[in-house]
Parts: C-alpha cells; sequence; structure tokens
C-alpha cells in the first residue's frame, strides 16, 4: 500500500532520517516560496486541522520554518513540483503517475 505523509520536515537530517528508515521512500517537494504560501494562507478558509495564521506568528517570532528557523530545500527530491507555475490538478496527475510507476 501507498503511503503519503505531509510534512514540513524543514531539516534535510530529518528527510535523509526518513529514506533510512522508510522502505521504497520516495521524497515530493511541493516547492512554494514564503510569500505565496502566507498569500495563500491568508485566502483560506478552511484549515482542516492545521495550525492558522503561521505566517502571522513567524512575524511575531514564532519558529516557523523559512520565516525564523532554516528551511533546507531537498537537493535531490525523487519529484518536484513547482506548486507557483503547477495548479493542483497537474500536481495530481503527477503524483497519481509516480505511484502508479513506483
Amino acid at each position: 500500500h501507498d503511503v503519503i505523509i505531509d510534512a514540513t520536515g524543514n531539516m534535510r537530517r530529518w528527510r535523509e532520517l526518513a529514506r533510512e528508515v522508510i522502505p521504497d521512500f520516495a521524497e515530493v517537494y511541493l516547492k512554494c516560496s514564503v510569500s505565496e504560501c502566507s498569500r495563500r494562507e491568508r485566502l483560506r478558509r478552511e484549515t482542516h486541522a492545521a495550525p492558522k495564521d503561521i505566517y502571522e506568528k513567524g512575524k511575531k517570532g514564532w519558529p516557523v520554518p523559512g520565516v525564523t528557523v532554516p528551511y533546507e530545500e531537498p537537493l535531490n527530491p525523487e519529484v518536484l513540483i513547482d506548486t507557483e507555475v503547477t495548479d493542483i490538478e497537474g500536481a495530481v496527475r503527477i503524483m497519481e503517475a509516480v505511484l502508479k510507476y513506483r
């Protein structure tokens, strides 16, 4: 069975640890600038249990990857989707293809 985990593993060492302990691990990098993430968060009505106002809190000193703490971009992800270029439907098609051929 395929498992997809949505996580902000902002440190490379955490992602490398996941790669070591999870069989058939594939890193998917959904690339998005901090400014675009902040813009999308302001427009979002439903959070689906995710924390609210993350980027506003980051401006006030809260630990937010890419704002107040480092975000180390992946060096060699199996899949890279630039979400400022690829729409949601396109990203879903890419992920379906990845799962189909792994």
